[in-house]
Formats: C-alpha cells, structure tokens, sequence
C-alpha cells in the first residue's frame, strides 16, 4: 500500500487502490479459471463427443493446439469480467465505510460481509 501511494502520489484514494487490486487479480484468476471454461464451453457448444471426459478434452487440445489453445478466450474473459469486478468492490467498499460511520465504530466481521 505504501509503494502504491508513492507511485500514484495525489491521484492514489482508497478506489483506485481498490480498482488496481481488482485489476491484478484478474490476471492470475482467469489464468485458472480459462481452461475448464473452455472446455465447458466446448462441451456445451455440442464440439466433444459424448462420453470423452474433461481431462481427454484438455489433452486433445494441447495435441492439437498447443498450450495456448487452452488459454483461447483468456484477454476476452478479464475485458468481460474486470469492469464488473471492479463496480462491484468499489461499490462493497463504500457500502462498508457508509455502514462504518453510520455506526460510529468499526464493523464486526458478520456486518462487514
């Protein structure tokens, strides 16, 4: 946090901190989460034969595809999914101060969720 506010200097606020941790953690989340969307996906779209398992699907991608066949759709997933994350915990981090000082005392663990 502190090498944030140096780097930012006046523009660094409790949302930015907030948009740029939700910003960083795309990148390793939909890392994981890509390759079993994809292969839903593929599932759904009726493009693997009934009775093959995920794990054959995913070997058969690589074959044929190489690794980066199992990352197709990785940049579309963050575009799609940072500017929700990013309402959404800017949203939940307001919603928690406006809560805090209309107690006039920190939140408990229950009231903070």
């Amino acid at each position: 946090k502190d090498w944030l506010k140096m780097v930012m200097g006046p523009c660094y606020t409790k949302e930015s901190s907030t948009i740029l941790a939700v910003l960083i953690g795309q990148v390793p989340y939909w890392g994981v989460r890509t390759p079993p969307e994809l292969v839903k996906t593929r599932y759904q779209a009726g493009q693997i034969a009934k009775g093959v398992g995920p794990v054959e699907t995913a070997r058969s991608i690589l074959r044929e595809e190489g690794i980066g066949g199992l990352f197709v759709g990785y940049g579309s997933n963050i575009a799609y999914a940072a500017p929700t994350d990013v309402v959404k915990f800017v949203a939940y981090e307001a919603i928690k101060r406006q809560a805090k000082a209309s107690k006039g005392a920190s939140l408990n663990p229950g009231e903070s969720a």
